[in-house]
């Protein structure tokens, strides 16, 4: 279940260094067809979706789209993106964004939660996988910037003890001051940045216009670039959690 949000948790490791990029690597992972989420989950993936175009046009990066809802929604197909379709030059952007069911097992260590890779069937444990996990391997294939967020659940399934195994086993409005902004977001930054929607041992919510937190991050994005604000990924993301 995803009722409310409490707490975006984030890691940041962002150095300023002007970079010349090429390829932004939009991936998004969206729940679309569950039964009690799957109407808010459309809604923050086509949201993001027209966000991922704005931001590569700001850019003037090449976008390169790896999007799975519906009957696409899987664990497989993330093993897929993750270890085998994604490839990354030095001056690239990955961006990924995951929306729908969480949790965590009663003996998890990370902050962060695990993603549900199933739609409306349980039991669904064989098809959960760490966020944390999927920071790892994106931040392996070498790009610039990796940006990935979660709008799930961080709550802890009762019974689920994880036995740890390998997987492979609202858009902006296009101006120079907005354009400006998201040069400095994001060509101006090189790291890694890892948010989740909820803490551990917490649920995550849900708003007329879809998940609370992507709504929140969109919301704060677009107020951001309205007011000329300066661009910073921790006023973006600790905005996003008090809007």
């Amino acid at each position: 279940m995803r009722k409310r949000i409490i707490y975006i948790a984030f890691l940041l490791s962002i150095v300023l260094l002007p970079a010349q990029g090429q390829t932004l690597h939009a991936i998004i992972f969206a729940n679309t067809e569950d039964s009690s989420i799957g109407e808010y989950d459309k809604l923050d993936n086509e949201r993001l979706k027209i966000e991922m175009s704005t931001i590569a046009t700001f850019l003037n990066y090449k976008l390169r789209t790896y999007y799975y809802d519906g009957q696409s929604f899987t664990v497989n197909n993330l093993n897929k993106v993750i270890n085998k379709n994604l490839t990354c030059s030095s001056d690239d952007i990955v961006f990924f964004y995951y929306t729908g069911h969480g949790g965590r097992a009663v003996n998890d260590a990370s902050t962060f939660p695990r993603m549900v890779l199933a739609v409306n069937r349980t039991p669904y444990e064989n098809e959960m996988v760490q966020l944390s996990w999927v920071s790892d391997k994106i931040r392996s294939k070498g790009a610039r910037l990796n940006i990935i967020i979660g709008d799930l659940c961080n709550s802890v399934i009762p019974g689920y003890i994880a036995k740890e195994k390998n997987i492979n086993k609202g858009p902006t409005l296009i101006s120079k001051a907005p354009c400006d902004f998201y040069k400095e977001l994001f060509l101006k930054n090189k790291g890694y940045i890892i948010a989740a929607s909820s803490k551990p041992k917490e649920t995550s919510g849900v708003v007329t216009r879809g998940g609370k937190f992507t709504d929140c991050f969109l919301l704060t994005l677009q107020y951001m670039v309205s007011e000329n604000m300066t661009a910073d990924w921790n006023t973006l993301l600790v905005n996003s959690q008090e809007l």
